[in-house]
């Protein structure tokens, strides 16, 4: 048994080309994992129909930072998982705001 992990799952195309390759691979069987699930976001034609088996906790669909993830190299060491806002970022100076 594989298990597939992932830190978050948006459009689903990391996650989906990952399991369609170890598909190919004939493993016994596949499980996924996703720490973060962003809701009410399309998924690509090749995710749609993949299910998580693990879900850490879902988001909106929002640009995240934090836990991780991050813009343009900043953020990642914050361990809250922040809602970016890029509307704000050139009015900063570093051009950066999280709200």
């Amino acid at each position: 048994t594989v298990l597939l992990v992932d830190d978050l799952i948006d459009t689903g195309l990391t996650m989906a080309e990952s399991y369609h390759h170890l598909n190919n691979q004939a493993p016994k069987a596949i499980e996924t994992l996703v720490v973060m699930e962003k809701l009410e976001v399309p998924r690509t034609a090749l995710a749609v129909g993949l299910k998580m088996d693990y879900v850490g906790f879902q988001i909106p669909p929002k640009f995240i930072v934090g836990a991780f993830t991050d813009y343009n190299e900043h953020f990642r060491s914050v361990a809250d998982v922040i809602v970016f806002d890029s509307s704000k970022k050139s009015t900063l100076k570093g051009g950066m705001e999280v709200t």
